[in-house]
């Protein structure tokens, strides 16, 4: 008998079944298990949750990993990717598994770096409305026998998810899909068109503002950086690197395709862009390198090659990568 994809995701969920059957939602990861489309995914991600579950601290980790709601599950996927790829680079790597603190150290050359990793969460609606809609729809029998094209605004389900409004926008929606209610469907910036079919979703985003994306990659995560609890976490070492962890399918990666590659090797189809970010970034003492590190949920190394964009010539370090 062969061994049970996701092993160690499965004991973990069923360990906390109590815990989980009190939770607003279940856990994204749970609708992923029996997914075969994700079976990849899932056994990466449970080599991580096994790696943890070693650890002291570990176990609490996980159950803020997965049964703390969306955007736990969102910046914690993003920094075990990023720091179990930096720990098989840096053996020497020291995790901290707390709460508090930094994410990370690293001794160079003597000194000790802190290492710090954020999520990239500008598209954390349009991931839960992709995520969750289907599994509501699939609920009611809805679209199960026809092919269903669904087109919505990024931008529109960011603002429900970061205002709190992101449960009730997803009942108007599948009622509104339900009924095939054009006005209540204008007024959620969704459209959809129905064919007969194998009972898929396609989805579509309306184009993105590209003159939103430079604030994304550098405004927005400064004021994280800079946000009280964040800058006194920083404080505990004189030198931190920022990892930025980027879902390879967000949309800001194709927004601006093949930025992120281009930061990592250097090509110069967007060096204008790439030049405006690193003069952002060597203008501010908050740290003293930052890489955006694009990881897909199947691959253990990062999707395009890694460069730090270091404060100054001086700040830089040697650090695997």
């Amino acid at each position: 008998m062969g061994a049970i994809l996701g092993k160690h995701i499965r004991d973990f969920l069923l360990q906390h079944e109590r815990k989980i059957g009190i939770l607003p939602r279940r856990p994204i990861i749970e609708a992923w298990l029996d997914r075969p489309s994700m079976a990849g995914c899932i056994q990466v991600l449970d080599e991580k949750v096994a790696y943890l579950l070693g650890k002291n601290g570990g176990r609490a980790k996980c159950c803020q990993w997965f049964l703390s709601g969306d955007n736990d599950f969102n910046a914690i996927t993003a920094e075990r990717y990023v720091l179990d790829y930096l720990r098989s680079k840096n053996p020497d790597l020291r995790e901290n598994l707390r709460n508090k603190g930094v994410d990370a150290q690293l001794r160079v050359n003597g000194d000790t770096i802190g290492i710090e990793v954020l999520a990239l969460q500008c598209d954390l609606g349009e991931w839960v409305f992709c995520e969750q809609l289907p599994r509501l729809l699939l609920m009611i029998g809805c679209g199960q026998d026809r092919t269903l094209t669904i087109t919505f605004s990024s931008q529109r389900l960011n603002v429900e998810y970061q205002n709190g409004g992101m449960e009730p926008y997803l009942e108007k929606a599948v009622r509104a899909i339900r009924t095939q209610d054009r006005e209540l469907l204008g007024r959620l910036d969704l459209s959809i068109s129905i064919e007969p079919g194998p009972g898929i979703i396609v989805w579509n985003a309306k184009p993105p503002d590209a003159e939103n994306w430079f604030d994304i990659l550098t405004r927005n995560l400064l004021n994280k950086l800079t946000a009280p609890q964040k800058a006194n976490q920083l404080k505990r070492f004189s030198r931190n690197i920022v990892f930025v962890g980027v879902n390879q399918a967000a949309q800001v990666n194709w927004a601006i395709p093949r930025i992120f590659e281009e930061i990592g090797t250097g090509a110069n189809c967007y060096r204008p862009q790439i030049q405006c970010i690193e003069r952002f970034w060597c203008a501010q003492l908050a740290v003293i390198g930052l890489c955006y590190f694009v990881y897909s949920l199947d691959q253990r190394e990062p999707f395009y090659p890694l460069r730090i964009l270091w404060q100054g010539q001086n700040d830089a370090v040697t650090i695997a990568v």
